[in-house]
């Protein structure tokens, strides 16, 4: 697949970066801990040729079947359970990047809404990603109806509705 797409993006322009990722299943499911399966071996074209990033998601749900009932961590497990598990799963992606020899970065992690259980959850994440020097980006800037996210209700972007910021999220970020 990205050999397929960095031949089609190079024909029309050879001046980018290529993200990849592996493959989401099954180490989204919480009955595997959030520990990552699938993985690369080595980069998926030739580094020599393309720069190449190595993207990952970090969801405290994944770390267990329960975890997030109501959608999202608890505050108990935000603050007892959250942090260890980004700090394993940032441990473990950052160990993969470096056999690739890639940089890594998070693209999407948090995506709860604007709590208490929030504000450490997204802690908890950001302090593994500064133990590691991992770069990172939040999981959402503000909602565009995205089908893939419970944010219909606006609440996993990081501004309310009225275009003020969540205050949690901006104290965590």
């Amino acid at each position: 697949l990205y050999k397929t797409v960095d031949a089609a993006i190079e024909q029309v322009d050879n001046n980018y970066i290529l993200f990849y990722q592996p493959v989401p299943f099954p180490d989204t499911l919480p009955l595997f801990g959030g520990k990552v399966l699938s993985t690369f071996s080595k980069p998926p074209v030739d580094p020599s040729t393309r720069p190449q990033v190595f993207n990952v998601h970090n969801y405290c749900c994944q770390a267990g079947p329960d975890i997030c009932r109501s959608g999202e961590p608890s505050l108990k497990e935000a603050t007892e359970h959250c942090p260890k598990f980004h700090e394993e799963k940032v441990a473990g992606n950052k160990k993969q990047a470096q056999k690739l020899n890639a940089p890594l970065i998070v693209t999407e992690f948090g995506a709860c809404s604007d709590s208490e259980a929030c504000y450490n959850e997204i802690l908890g994440f950001v302090k593994a990603a500064d133990n590691h020097l991992v770069s990172w980006a939040y999981w959402m800037y503000k909602p565009f109806n995205d089908h893939t996210t419970t944010a219909a209700n606006n609440t996993e972007g990081i501004f309310n509705s009225d275009g003020t910021l969540q205050a949690y999220k901006e104290k965590a970020l």
